[in-house]
C-alpha cells in the first residue's frame, strides 16, 4: 500500500469516528492553490476544518508547520467566502494520528490558533 493510500484510509478512518461521535460530514480534500483542508464538518453550531496528520515514526505534532497553518488557514478563508458563510461559526482542528503495531493513537485538538 501506497503512502497516499495509508494516509487516505487514516483520513477516512477519522472521519468515520468523528461521524460516529455525531458530526455532520460537509466534504473533504477542499485544494485551494497551495493549502488543502483534509476534511470540512458540521460539529453543532460549528463548521469544523480539520487537517490530518499521521506518522509512524516522528511525533505527530511535529507536522504541523507555520508554512502548513498559514497554507490551512488561506483555505479556510477561500472554503468560507466560496460557500457565503462568511459569518458562520467556526473552528480548526488539528487531528495527528501515530501508527503503531498495535493499532492507531489518534490526538484530536480543537481550536488551533494562527
Amino acid at each position: 500500500m501506497s503512502t497516499f493510500s495509508k494516509g487516505k484510509a487514516i483520513q477516512n478512518h477519522v472521519k468515520k469516528v468523528l461521524v460516529e461521535k455525531g458530526y455532520f460530514f460537509i466534504a473533504e480534500n477542499f485544494k485551494f492553490k497551495n493549502g488543502e483542508i483534509d476534511l470540512i464538518l458540521q460539529d453543532g453550531d460549528f463548521i469544523v476544518f480539520i487537517e490530518v496528520k499521521s506518522s509512524w515514526n516522528t511525533d505527530v505534532f511535529e507536522l504541523l508547520s507555520p508554512t502548513k497553518l498559514k497554507r490551512f488557514k488561506a483555505a479556510i478563508d477561500y472554503w468560507l467566502e466560496f460557500n457565503g458563510k462568511q459569518d458562520a461559526t467556526w473552528r480548526a482542528d488539528y487531528i495527528g494520528v501515530k501508527v503503531a503495531e498495535k493499532g492507531l493513537k489518534i490526538e484530536h485538538i480543537e481550536f488551533i490558533n494562527f
